[in-house]
């Protein structure tokens, strides 16, 4: 009788290969979940970190030592949340907010009337998906000598 044994499989076996499915299935799904979540943290770090970096760029690019004109940024101007022209504040329509703390060195000896250098901390400050609060942070020092012109150093 050995001729007459069906070929196949039993229920049992399609039962069994329908859990390892199924528990791939869900695994797979997880890691979807998963990744989604990071590509969302790492596109939230990415912003903050431009932002910070924007920010810091433009208070080390200022124009002049002393404030003259509405449109010039200048170095007495670098101040905590003041200086430049992007705000301290909310950004990203409410996701971001950007602030900065200015600490000022010593007076500098070639202009006693300014800080030899002044130190930046730029702080990006979000909320993740889980609504916990992550923050950013930036720190520069930031002197008038690079930006200072000719006419500035020898007529001031």
């Amino acid at each position: 009788m050995i001729g007459n044994r069906s070929r196949g499989m039993s229920l049992i076996e399609v039962m069994v290969c329908l859990a390892i499915l199924m528990i791939g299935a869900a695994g797979l799904t997880r890691l979807h979940v998963d990744m989604l979540r990071v590509q969302r943290t790492s596109t939230q770090q990415s912003k903050a970190l431009m932002l910070a970096q924007g920010k810091l760029e433009e208070l080390r690019n200022f124009r002049s030592l002393h404030h003259q004109a509405a449109d010039s940024s200048a170095y007495e101007d670098i101040r905590q949340d003041q200086g430049g022209t992007l705000m301290a504040g909310v950004h990203d329509d409410g996701a971001l907010q950007l602030n900065w703390q200015v600490a000022d060195g010593p007076a500098a000896s070639e202009w006693p009337q300014l800080p030899a250098y002044k130190q930046v901390e730029v702080v990006v400050i979000w909320r993740d998906g889980k609504q916990i609060p992550q923050h950013l942070s930036l720190q520069g020092i930031i002197t008038p000598y690079a930006q200072a012109t000719v006419h500035e150093l020898w007529f001031d």
